[in-house]
């Protein structure tokens, strides 16, 4: 690639950049379906426990974030269910 080549290519990319789009002021949303979420869903999970720099350590706070990802799928799953108008049982999760 020659060097004059090169220049007018980012010359361009450039020239391409220098002009943005309008954004607008207000945008109208209109919410075709809403439902509250039960109290179960928007509550806070659990964090892992520090590491303590052992090895023992460092296991125990991998167990427990593996913990928390299943049961926030879970808890997703669940979300889902209530969606297509099923019913859920929340201690699904807690087995």
């Amino acid at each position: 690639m020659t060097r004059a080549f090169a220049l007018a290519v980012a010359a361009l990319t450039l020239a391409a950049c220098t002009s943005v789009p309008a954004v607008p002021e207000q945008v109208t949303v209109v919410v075709e379906k809403y439902r509250d979420l039960p109290s179960w869903a928007t509550a806070a999970l659990a964090k892992p426990e520090p590491i303590d720099g052992t090895v023992e350590g460092r296991v125990r706070s991998h167990d427990q974030r593996g913990t928390t990802i299943d049961l926030a799928n879970c808890h997703r799953h669940l979300l889902a269910k209530l969606d297509k108008g099923e019913a859920v049982d929340k201690q699904e999760c807690e087995r």
